[in-house]
């Protein structure tokens, strides 16, 4: 497996499994968590409402550092309301 083959596995690995445990610390009706064509989506039991960010936005949080608290304040900001409905 070559270097880029590698942190791609490291990112997908991230959003698909670290994440979710990640996340429910801070959102604890999170149904479950994909990545779907070009966007790292996030259902909610709640409202089952999905809350999708792009994975170039993705990408930048993993290279940043892998900060769940950027990634908390960027759903806050964005998806808030849609997430208390």
């Amino acid at each position: 497996m070559n270097v880029s083959s590698m942190d791609r596995y490291g990112f997908y690995h991230w959003m698909q499994r670290e994440l979710e445990s990640d996340l429910k610390q801070f959102y604890k009706k999170i149904h479950s968590i994909k990545v779907l064509d070009d966007e790292f989506c996030i259902w909610f039991i709640n409202n089952e409402d999905c809350v999708s960010i792009p994975l170039n936005t993705m990408r930048n949080i993993y290279v940043n550092g892998k900060s769940t608290e950027e990634l908390v304040a960027l759903i806050d900001r964005k998806y808030i309301a849609r997430i208390k409905k």
